[in-house]
């Protein structure tokens, strides 16, 4: 049976582990000439890699693979890519997990366009979903970057490292990481509405945070039994209230 979980596709295999699959495409960023916002190609590999990778982590799983798919020939760019997809896995703590994919080498594109794959594995009820309930309490982790609004850098300390996440995510008391997307935490929270659950005693947050692109998953939305606790340093976190039930209107 085959199952959507967020951006993430499931297979679940009868009497084996399920089988998750998540993508992500970058299309106009690079250092082709007819690219929209330039960014050299360590940064697309290392910065596409990630989304899918903190996918797949954030719902528990043991990454198997990663894999490219790029417009841009082998020599020189494609190879340069895959650098960054290296240096990523290494960031995480996974620097044995094997990358592959494809590249481009009969045409020669003026643009990039780079897809990313990262498959990975679960026991079965093992994954990290559909746990929240009410009384848990909300966190953001992490602050939602997107670039061309916002410099996205390795090493920037109000971005989450995967590293960082695997911890977390070890944490039993962590129920559910939410990964923000293109539409933010306001996306993330309305998600969790349409299971019946609602945040209450709220901190005061802009508008800009509930709207703002987290681009390749700088930040999250952590659902932790109210007992979890914050440990000190590393990116920010911060607090956002506790769920309740959803009262028909």
């Amino acid at each position: 049976m085959i199952e959507q979980v967020r951006d993430v596709t499931v297979l679940h295999r009868p009497g084996g582990n399920d089988l998750l699959f998540a993508f992500d495409v970058i299309g106009g960023i690079g250092p082709q000439p007819g690219d929209a916002v330039h960014a050299e190609p360590e940064e697309v590999g290392y910065f596409g890699a990630r989304v899918v990778l903190a996918e797949l982590l954030a719902l528990g799983a043991t990454p198997l693979f990663l894999a490219d798919l790029l417009t841009l020939r082998w020599q020189g760019l494609g190879e340069r890519v895959v650098l960054g997809m290296r240096d990523l896995v290494a960031d995480a703590g996974l620097p044995d997990l094997p990358v592959t994919g494809s590249t481009e080498e009969n045409v020669a594109a003026i643009a990039t366009g780079a897809g990313f794959v990262a498959v990975g594995e679960v026991a079965p009820g093992g994954m990290r979903h559909g746990f929240a309930q009410p009384g848990d309490h909300l966190y953001v982790f992490g602050r939602p970057k997107s670039a061309p609004q916002d410099a996205v850098r390795r090493g920037d300390p109000e971005i989450v490292p995967l590293v960082e996440l695997r911890s977390v995510m070890a944490d039993r008391h962590v129920k559910e990481a939410l990964p923000l997307g293109s539409h933010g935490l306001a996306q993330e929270l309305a998600d969790l509405a349409e299971r019946g659950l609602a945040p209450t005693d709220v901190v005061d947050l802009s508008p800009e945070l509930l709207t703002k692109s987290g681009g390749p998953a700088t930040a999250l939305l952590l659902v932790v039994d109210p007992v979890w606790l914050p440990s000190a340093g590393g990116a920010p976190i911060l607090p956002l209230g506790r769920l309740a039930t959803i009262r028909p209107t």
